[in-house]
């Protein structure tokens, strides 16, 4: 359970990730009870465990893919139910109906087991939470899902994009959110949105409507390839999967997360068999995958060199030149380069003299990464190379879209004003009417 939260977590720290864990699991339950694997009754009991499991992360998508797995299901019973071999569509069909009476018997077991526990172990003082039902009630509520207000928010701003048929580029979806924010939309939860939980609304504003086709075109080839290809308990499993996680994909991120990324490729494979690729010289392979090896070795090597010099220096009590110098290096670099320029805000103060310099290198990780401590540098460093309008602005949109990172622009802002005298009172003005953004929502 996560630190102060109602919501059981797992893998990455991420309920909805954990309830596709689970998913998958129950799907390869069922694979393997169609396929006569199942040798112990006992293991009837397993999709009943998974369940529980389900119910207490709380998660919507769960259920919906609960919903697709059926709707697969019905299809392949539909479609082979008058075969002249039909035992494994049989089998597949009471394995799927034993995964939803078992679901049925966890969501009436978890909410009375858990307000035990839960009574139990607050009264103990050992944890504060919410009770299963509250969560429930929680879950069933769509109005105020903050994905969804960014949905809409990407619906709204697609007049505002670069290009409609091309987007705004690669990687471009972080500045396209905070625009809008700044532009007036409503929706904000103080956090950087990196995507919006959507994939199909990502793609339309990173590569525009051309960007989109390309992926519907590519999933209706897919659903071409289901619809004609021959039935095996192997092709089912890996459409199941492939299908399950295309859709977690519209209402959370697993793509982002290479775990779950390979996994899709490895059952795309099984899926769609029909082009295979094979080596046919030896030392074609061999000098491939050698040189493969090598590259990833050397920039192994290089990362974790990096990450090792930016996590000692982070957590070092006092930081010398040397290190801030090697930090500079780092924060260009492709890999570690926003990590490194973080830890740059935090623990260190603007250096003094360069701010035109300081104010290219802030405006470039914005531009790519509008986070919490880019956007308070930027303003920070605006207030010294240009100063005024253009200033105030940036500092009442950053306190507005982060104002619990106040403190960091207010410290840079002291920082310079000892170097170069700047109009406090002015500034300060500035993050006032920031603040009064939230002041207003309250």
């Amino acid at each position: 359970v996560a630190d102060g939260g109602p919501r059981m977590i797992g893998a990455l720290g991420q309920p909805n990730l954990t309830a596709l864990v689970v998913l998958m699991g129950l799907i390869s339950f069922i694979y393997l009870f169609a396929t006569g694997q199942i040798r112990s009754r006992l293991w009837l009991l397993y999709p009943f465990w998974l369940c529980i499991g389900a119910v207490l992360t709380g998660s919507r998508f769960f259920y919906l893919g609960i919903a697709t797995l059926c709707l697969i299901s019905v299809i392949e019973f539909i479609r082979n139910y008058f075969s002249a071999s039909c035992r494994w569509q049989t089998l597949w069909s009471k394995g799927v109906l034993l995964t939803l009476l078992s679901l049925v018997l966890a969501y009436a077991v978890v909410p009375v087991a858990d307000e035990f526990l839960t009574n139990t172990s607050v009264q103990a003082g050992l944890i504060d939470r919410e009770s299963f039902s509250e969560i429930s009630d929680a879950r069933l509520r769509f109005g105020d899902v903050q994905r969804v207000g960014e949905w809409k928010k990407v619906i709204g701003g697609v007049s505002e994009l670069d290009s409609i048929w091309l987007g705004n580029g690669p990687g471009s979806y972080p500045l396209f959110s905070m625009t809008m924010e700044v532009s007036g939309y409503s929706v904000n939860n103080q956090l950087l949105w990196t995507h919006p939980h959507n994939l199909l609304l990502m793609l339309l504003v990173e590569y525009g409507l051309l960007g989109l086709l390309v992926f519907l075109s590519f999933c209706f080839y897919l659903l071409f390839i289901y619809w004609t290809r021959p039935r095996t308990p192997v092709f089912v499993f890996a459409a199941s999967i492939v299908a399950i996680i295309l859709l977690q994909n519209q209402v959370e991120f697993s793509f982002w997360f290479s775990p779950f990324l390979l996994v899709f490729v490895a059952f795309l494979s099984l899926f769609d068999s029909k082009y295979k690729i094979s080596w046919s010289q030896r030392p074609v392979l061999i000098g491939t995958t050698s040189i493969v090896l090598i590259v990833a070795l050397l920039v192994s090597v290089y990362a974790v060199r990096d990450y090792v010099h930016v996590v000692r220096i982070f957590q070092a009590i006092d930081i010398d030149d040397p290190d801030q110098y090697r930090l500079q290096d780092i924060s260009r670099s492709s890999i570690l380069g926003k990590g490194a320029m973080s830890v740059r805000i935090l623990r260190l103060d603007p250096p003094s003299g360069g701010y035109e310099r300081q104010l290219m290198e802030a405006d470039h990780f914005v531009e790519t990464w509008p986070s919490q401590l880019f956007l308070h540098r930027r303003a920070a460093l605006t207030a010294v190379v240009h100063g005024g309008d253009v200033a105030c602005d940036r500092i009442r949109t950053a306190v507005r879209l982060y104002p619990d990172g106040v403190n960091i622009l207010s410290r840079d802002l002291k920082s310079i004003n000892e170097h170069v005298p700047l109009d406090m009172s002015y500034f300060e003005a500035c993050i006032l009417e920031g603040m009064e953004f939230w002041l207003d929502r309250k």
